[in-house]
C-alpha cells in the first residue's frame, strides 16, 4: 500500500489503473485496501487546487468506472465505462497475427 501512496503523493496521477485482475494472489493485496484509495481521494480533494480523480474496478474495493476487456458493455449500463479492444488476439505485438480490425457495436 505505501508504494500506490509514494506514486500518488509523487506523480498526482488523475487516473488510477490497476490491471492483472485474474494474476491475484489468495486474499487481497494491501495495494487493493481502502487506505491508498482514500489517500489518493483526499489528496485530491485536499490540495491548493481541487481535482477530479477516478479509480477503475480493478482495484475491488471502490471503482470510479467499469473496464470491458474485447467487449463492450452488453446491458449499456449507465455507469461510467470504458472498452478496451485489440486489433488482433493479443495485447502487444506479434508480428506473425494479422490485425484483425473489429466493427463497432
Amino acid at each position: 500500500a505505501l508504494g500506490l501512496v509514494k506514486v500518488v503523493d509523487r506523480y498526482d496521477p488523475e487516473v488510477l489503473w490497476a490491471d492483472g485482475q485474474g494474476f491475484r494472489p489468495t486474499g487481497n493485496p494491501p495495494w487493493r485496501s481502502e487506505e491508498p484509495m482514500a489517500h489518493y481521494y483526499n489528496q485530491a480533494k485536499n490540495r491548493e487546487r481541487p481535482k477530479g480523480v477516478v479509480i477503475n474496478d480493478r482495484f475491488d474495493t471502490h471503482f470510479d468506472f467499469a473496464t470491458y476487456e474485447q467487449r463492450t458493455n452488453p446491458t449499456m449500463d449507465p455507469q461510467k465505462w470504458e472498452c478496451c479492444m485489440t486489433i488482433g488476439y493479443s495485447w502487444g505485438y506479434n508480428k506473425h497475427e494479422p490485425a484483425h480490425p473489429k466493427n463497432p457495436p
